[in-house]
Parts: C-alpha cells; structure tokens; sequence
C-alpha cells in the first residue's frame, strides 16, 4: 500500500496509541524520530508499506 510518510506517521501514532498512552512532549518526540527514519531508510514521496491478512475458518464436525 503506498502511503506518503506524513499519512504514514499519523496511522502510526493512531494504531498505536501514542496519543492516549504519552504525553504530548513524548509524542512529539516519537513523531521526530519516525519521521528521521522515513526520510533516511525511505526517502521520497511515498512509502510502500505491504500489507498482509489472515484468516481462521472454522467449521462444523457434523
């Protein structure tokens, strides 16, 4: 899926509850540090993230 790392950032801070579980200077300190990480292993407009899924299925014995 490709994401810019601005909207990459932020699904990151959401899914991961930064901003209910860190106080606001923490956040924005892992928001710099995310941010450093994608400009220097990621450079460019868009980030290429893979996206995986699984599933159970589950069936009657009958």
């Amino acid at each position: 899926m490709p994401y810019p790392p601005e909207a990459w950032r932020g699904r990151i801070r959401a899914s991961a509850g930064v901003g209910a579980s860190l106080p606001p200077d923490q956040v924005q300190r892992f928001d710099d540090a995310l941010g450093r990480v994608l400009r220097e292993r990621f450079p460019g407009e868009v980030v290429q993230v893979p996206h995986r899924t699984w599933a159970v299925v589950a069936t009657r014995g009958d």
